[in-house]
């Protein structure tokens, strides 16, 4: 059952991050599969809630954005390639920090720091939404210094251009999330008994794909939608190896993040399971899973710390579960994933806003941290500061 619930949740969230990667919807489903696999073959601890990560999933489209004059399918293509190639760096790069027994690197990053920047990425994360969100097509795609501004401004001086129903489908798709996840969940968890909140995300999916196809949203109100979920499995292609000196700066910063916050996590559930983990171990499982999973179309991976706790909570020990919710999704792939084709951008896109409401609550953290310590505060301005101003990997650097 916990496998299931697993499961679930990985397609409409999988889709949701293909969003923010700037990739197909499948290559979302592709990453909730292939990784979890190859890393439940390397470690005996129980994470089980590996996923995109949040803060990466902006990179490998940025990394292109630069080079307008692509057609969508070009872009797309180049995108996918650069974000397996990355993915391929970043495993590379775990794999030699467990040889070299690395990881204690990331007691260097301090709490400060690192909350920072993940809150900071999560600002490029809502404001690359909105376009999706509004239903804004033909947005310019700015890059460098200050690219986010630039972004923030072609959205607020293009706002004419925004579709009225996708904008009004994704107040009401967030307004169904927030009142589900927040208030409903608990009454229904607790009524039903279940052992895991209600997947509202999958709900939210279904009804808004049938409301699409049914009323015809995309012919009749021009509402971007998924559009393509090709059926079946992709063929294990080698990555772009003449791309990786260019990725390497990125993927040093990201593989450091990743480590950290997977590490923090494992130690986490291990303390509050009672288990015991390897850190060198779970670098290893990590740089393998994203080397070989590279050859598939997929983006970087880390751990979430929102799926491993429906997991425990769901009641899942062991990595075995990892094979339940493979099943469900391989399901999806093969058979019915053309039926998600009509699902509106926005929803998606509202689904991401949502997912990032808990990192932006990490601001209040700075009322109980300026009484404390007023250089733990400096750190956390400067860091999310920077990253706002310019890029994930200057602010990590920096």
């Amino acid at each position: 059952m916990g496998g299931i619930t697993s499961g679930v949740m990985h397609v409409p969230q999988g889709i949701a991050y293909a969003l923010l990667a700037q990739v197909p919807p499948v290559v979302g489903l592709y990453v909730s599969l292939f990784p979890p696999l190859l890393y439940m073959l390397f470690v005996v601890s129980l994470m089980a809630g590996k996923s995109v990560l949040k803060i990466c999933g902006n990179e490998p489209g940025h990394d292109l954005s630069e080079n307008s004059t692509m057609t969508q399918e070009e872009y797309e293509h180049c995108t996918i390639a650069t974000a397996s190639a990355l993915a391929f760096v970043i495993g590379i790069i775990h794999i030699i920090m467990g040889f070299l027994r690395l990881e204690i690197i990331v007691t260097y990053l301090s709490d400060q720091l690192v909350s920072g920047f993940t809150t900071a990425a999560s600002t490029h994360v809502l404001i690359t939404q909105l376009p999706s969100f509004f239903g804004m097509l033909g947005i310019p795609r700015p890059s460098g210094f200050g690219y986010l501004a630039k972004k923030l401004y072609y959205v607020v001086t293009s706002f004419h251009k925004a579709n009225y129903m996708s904008t009004i489908l994704g107040f009401s798709a967030m307004i169904f999330m927030v009142i589900g996840k927040d208030y409903l969940n608990p009454v229904i968890q607790k009524k039903l008994k279940l052992p895991a909140p209600f997947p509202f995300e999958l709900l939210l999916v279904i009804l808004s794909t049938a409301v699409s196809a049914i009323f015809k949203l995309h012919e009749r109100f021009n509402i971007p939608i998924v559009n393509n979920i090709p059926t079946g499995f992709p063929h294990p292609i080698m990555p772009k190896f003449d791309q990786l000196s260019k990725l390497i700066p990125d993927a040093i910063s990201i593989a450091l993040v990743v480590v950290a916050l997977h590490i923090s996590l494992a130690k986490l559930f291990a303390k509050k399971l009672n288990y015991k983990i390897d850190p060198g171990q779970e670098l290893y499982a990590l740089g393998l899973s994203s080397s070989l999973a590279s050859f598939f179309p997929i983006y970087p991976i880390s751990c979430s710390l929102g799926r491993t706790m429906v997991n425990v909570e769901a009641g899942i020990r062991t990595q075995f579960a990892t094979v339940t919710s493979s099943v469900f999704l391989i399901a999806i792939i093969a058979y019915f994933g053309t039926f998600l084709e009509p699902l509106p951008m926005c929803v998606l896109s509202a689904t991401v806003i949502v997912a990032m409401k808990g990192m932006i609550r990490k601001f209040y953290d700075l009322k109980l941290l300026w009484p404390i310590s007023k250089i733990d505060f400096s750190i956390w301005i400067v860091s999310y500061i920077v990253t706002v101003a310019w890029d994930v990997t200057p602010g990590l650097t920096i």
